[in-house]
C-alpha cells in the first residue's frame, strides 16, 4: 500500500503566564486586593460583609479602644480570587431593646458602675446587685474582644483605678473558670488575662492607668475587696411596628411569638415585668366574627385573655402581668419576635384516606392517621396493644408520637374527654441497658418527659394531670401494671388510600345466565353479580363454574372497595354479606378458590376465624367475616376473564391493534408516496407549456415541433 501524499499539521505550543490582577474599585498590594468601605458599621457586621466578598476584615485597621462602635472597614482578599459584587449597603444587624440607662452593644446591654475603694462593693455584693437590677441581668460575661474593648472604650475617661468586677470565678486554682450566669465556658473561649496562668480565684478588668494593664483581666485573691462592677444582659428582641402578621416580620426567619402553655406566657412576663406597655403577640383574626389563629398557623391550644376583645380589636397584645389584651391592628406597639429552635408547632394537612374501623365515630382523623382513645383500660401495655390490633384488623399498634405538635394535638384531645387521665403510648424497651423504641418501628425523633421522673419500668404512658398544663408528660411505667386504677391507651394507624377504579380494557364478557345478571368491570376482570339468587358455598362455586370463572378474589383494598360499593347497588335490601372465593383448607389456612395464596386480607376485627368459608359484609364497611360453609344461603360474586381469540388477545386489545396496524400503513403510504413523486420531477428536463383543447396531454406533433424549435 503506497500513499499519494503526506500532510504533516505543526502546531505551535505557546507559553503564557496568567497575570493576577484586582477588579475595579479595589486596590492591589503585593499579592492582595484591598477595598476601603465608606459605611460605618459594627465590627461583627464589618467582619460579615468582607466575608460575603470572599475575603477578610483587616483587623488591624480597627482601633483597639473602640472596635465595639461603628467604624469604616477595609477588606482583604487574595489576587484570584474573584470577590463577589460588592453590596450596596452592610446588611444591619438588629439593634434589640436595651433598659433606659443601659449601654447598647452589638449584643449585649451593659451597665457600667465606677466606685472607688472606699464606697466599691465586694464580689458578692455586686453580683446581687445585678441580679436585682433585672430579672435577666447578672454580673458581666465577656465573651469576645469587641466586648471587652466595648467596655473599655467607657472607662478611658474615668478616674477610678482600681477595676471592675464581672462574672467570672473559680473555686480554687485547680478549677476551672465559670460564668455566674452558668454559660458554658470551655478552654477554647475568649479570654484576656494579664498573666498566663493567674493564681488568684476572683476576676475583674484592670482600668489602670498604665496602657499595657487597661483592659486585661487580673485575679483577686480576696473576694471582699472594694470595687466597682459591670452588669450585662441579652438584648431583648422587641420592634416597634404596626401589626403586619408573622410573614412582615422584619427579622429574617422570625415571627411573632405563638404561646403554647402558661409556662411560656410566664416566661415573656420576666422580659417586660419592668414596663408599663403592651407588646404585640401573633394572635389575631382577619375580623371580629372569626376565631382568633396564630400567625405561623400553629395550633390554638392555650389563651390568657383578660376580657375578649370586641368589635374592630382583632390584633392582640400582651401586658406585663400576661394578660391579653385585644387592640385594633393598626396601633403602634412593640413586638415580641421568636426564631424556629427545632421543629414548629403546626397542624397537619389532612391527608385523604379511610380509617379502617368498622364501627362509626370511633377512630379520629387527624393529619395521615387515625387515631382512637380509648374508653377501657388494659392492666399492661401488651393487653393494650391487642386491643389496638383488634379495633383495626390488625394494622394498629399503640401511638407513637413524633414531634411536639402532635403531643399537644393528643394532649388538648385528652382534655375534652376528661381532664386527669393517664394512657398507654407505644414507647417500650427491652432493658434499662436498652434504647426506648416505638412499636411502629418509626424513629425515636421527639421525647417529652417529666421533669426529675425517676420512675422504674420499660414502657411509658402520657399523663395529663395538671389542668394548667397544656401538652402532658411522659413517664416510665411497668409494663404489668400493679396499679389499682389501669391507664387507658391511644391507637394509632396509617390511613388506608382513598380507592382508585383502573381505567376500563375494552373486551368483552362471557354472556349473562340469566336477566338478572350484572356484569361490571375492574380493570381487565369481570365480575358478576346474580341478583335474586342466594345459594350456600358449593352452590355458589357451582354456579360460577358455568361462566368459567371462580368466586370472586380479592388482591387489594381498592377492589375490596369496589366489590363493597357495588354489593351495595346490587343487593341494596341483603347487608349481612355476600360469598368470596375465600375458604379454609385442611390446614386450617385460608386459600383463594383458584389456588392463589392470601396475600391481601381484610377481616373484621371481632371475626374468630373458625368458620370455612367467607364473606365480604356490606354492613361492616366490606369487613371479612367467616361461616359455616353450608345452610348458610347468601348472595354471591363471581369472577371471569374477558373472552379472548384464538391468538390469546383479548376482543378489545386485537381491534384496538388492527386499527393502530391501518393508520400506520396509510401515514407510510403517504410518505413513500411523496418521495417518488419528487423523484420522478427532479428527473424531468424543462419543458414548455402545451396546450390542447380535447386533451391535457400534450400532442405528438407538439412535442416533434417543440424539440425542432430547441435544436435550431
Amino acid at each position: 500500500m503506497t500513499y499519494r501524499g503526506r500532510i504533516i499539521f505543526f502546531l505551535p505550543i505557546i507559553f503564557f503566564k496568567v497575570t493576577l490582577s484586582c477588579l475595579n474599585g479595589w486596590t492591589e498590594f503585593n499579592e492582595f486586593c484591598y477595598l476601603l468601605s465608606h459605611d460605618e458599621t459594627h465590627w461583627l457586621a464589618a467582619e460579615d460583609a468582607c466575608n460575603e466578598f470572599g475575603g477578610n476584615l483587616m483587623k488591624s485597621y480597627w482601633s483597639l479602644t473602640n472596635c465595639g462602635e461603628k467604624e469604616k472597614y477595609i477588606c482583604k482578599v487574595k489576587k484570584g480570587v474573584t470577590p463577589s459584587p460588592k453590596p450596596t449597603s452592610v446588611t444591619p444587624v438588629p439593634t434589640g431593646h436595651c433598659p433606659l440607662g443601659w449601654l447598647e452593644s452589638l449584643k449585649k446591654c451593659f451597665k457600667i458602675y465606677f466606685l472607688d475603694e472606699i464606697n466599691g462593693l465586694s464580689f458578692i455584693e455586686v453580683r446581687n446587685r445585678c441580679m436585682s437590677l433585672n430579672v435577666m441581668s447578672n454580673l458581666a460575661t465577656i465573651n469576645s474582644q469587641e466586648e471587652n474593648s466595648f467596655i473599655v472604650s467607657k472607662t478611658i475617661n474615668t478616674q477610678y483605678g482600681n477595676g471592675l468586677w464581672f462574672g467570672l470565678l473559680r473555686d480554687d486554682k485547680h478549677s476551672p473558670w465559670l460564668w455566674t450566669d452558668n454559660s458554658p465556658k470551655t478552654v477554647n473561649d475568649y479570654n484576656n488575662f494579664y498573666t498566663r496562668y493567674p493564681k488568684e480565684n476572683n476576676a475583674y478588668l484592670s482600668t489602670h492607668a498604665d496602657a499595657f494593664r487597661s483592659g486585661k483581666w487580673m485575679a483577686d485573691t480576696y473576694s471582699t475587696n472594694k470595687k466597682g462592677y459591670v452588669c450585662s444582659m441579652s438584648k431583648r428582641m422587641y420592634i416597634r411596628f404596626i401589626w403586619e402578621g408573622g410573614d412582615k416580620s422584619p427579622l429574617k426567619k422570625m415571627n411573632m411569638a405563638s404561646i403554647h402553655s402558661p409556662e411560656l406566657n410566664e416566661g415573656l412576663c420576666y422580659h417586660v415585668m419592668n414596663t408599663e406597655n403592651y407588646y404585640w403577640i401573633g394572635m389575631n383574626r382577619f375580623n371580629d366574627t372569626d376565631a382568633f389563629k396564630w400567625s405561623d398557623h400553629s395550633t390554638v391550644v392555650f389563651t390568657k385573655w383578660m376580657e375578649f376583645p370586641k368589635n374592630d380589636k382583632n390584633c392582640a397584645a400582651i401586658s406585663s402581668k400576661g394578660l391579653w389584651h385585644g387592640f385594633p391592628c393598626n396601633t403602634q406597639l412593640e413586638s415580641i419576635c421568636k426564631i424556629l429552635y427545632g421543629s414548629a408547632l403546626t397542624t397537619p394537612s389532612q391527608v385523604s384516606g379511610l380509617c379502617p374501623s368498622p364501627t362509626k365515630g370511633e377512630w379520629i382523623s387527624h393529619g395521615s392517621y387515625c387515631y382512637i382513645f380509648s374508653k377501657d383500660t388494659a392492666f399492661t401495655a401488651q393487653e393494650a396493644l391487642q386491643k389496638c390490633i383488634r379495633k383495626s384488623s390488625a394494622n394498629a399498634r399503640l401511638v407513637s408520637i413524633q414531634d411536639f405538635s402532635e403531643q399537644v394535638w393528643l394532649t388538648f384531645m385528652l382534655r375534652r374527654i376528661e381532664q386527669h387521665s393517664t394512657h398507654w403510648i407505644g414507647l417500650t424497651r427491652q432493658s434499662p441497658d436498652h434504647s426506648f423504641t416505638w412499636m411502629d418501628d418509626s424513629p425515636v425523633t421527639f421525647e417529652y418527659w417529666k421533669k426529675y421522673d425517676t420512675s422504674a419500668g420499660n414502657c411509658v404512658v402520657l399523663s395529663v394531670q395538671d389542668s394548667e398544663k397544656a401538652t402532658g408528660f411522659w413517664s416510665k411505667r411497668l409494663c404489668s401494671n400493679s396499679n389499682k386504677l389501669p391507664p387507658k391507651y391511644i391507637c394509632k394507624v396509617p390511613k388506608i388510600p382513598l380507592p382508585s377504579t383502573p381505567a376500563p380494557v375494552k373486551g368483552k364478557c362471557p354472556p349473562q345466565l340469566s336477566n338478572n345478571d350484572v356484569w361490571e368491570l375492574f380493570g381487565n376482570k369481570c365480575f358478576l353479580f346474580r341478583r335474586g339468587q342466594f345459594a350456600d358455598y358449593q352452590q355458589a362455586a357451582q354456579v360460577c363454574s358455568r361462566v368459567n370463572g371462580t368466586l370472586a378474589e380479592i388482591r387489594s383494598f381498592d377492589e375490596n372497595f369496589f366489590m363493597e360499593e357495588y354489593a351495595k347497588k346490587h343487593f341494596p335490601s341483603f347487608m349481612k354479606g355476600l360469598w368470596i372465593g375465600l375458604s379454609k383448607t385442611n390446614t386450617s389456612n385460608y386459600i383463594w378458590q383458584n389456588g392463589h395464596k392470601l396475600d391481601y386480607e381484610y377481616w373484621y376485627n371481632l371475626d374468630d376465624k373458625k368458620g370455612n368459608c367467607v364473606s365480604l359484609n356490606t354492613s361492616l364497611n366490606g369487613h371479612w367475616t367467616s361461616h359455616s360453609c353450608y345452610r348458610n344461603y347468601l348472595p354471591f360474586v363471581c369472577q371471569a376473564d374477558m373472552i379472548k381469540d384464538s391468538s390469546g388477545r383479548t376482543i378489545g386489545a386485537k381491534v384496538g391493534l388492527g386499527l393502530g396496524i391501518a393508520i400506520a400503513l396509510c401515514v407510510l403510504i403517504g410518505i413513500f408516496g411523496g418521495a417518488i413523486y419528487k423523484w420522478q420531477s427532479s428527473r424531468e428536463p424543462p419543458t414548455k407549456t402545451f396546450h390542447n383543447r380535447g386533451s391535457s396531454f400534450a400532442s405528438t406533433n407538439e412535442v416533434s415541433k417543440y424539440f425542432k424549435e430547441t435544436t435550431a
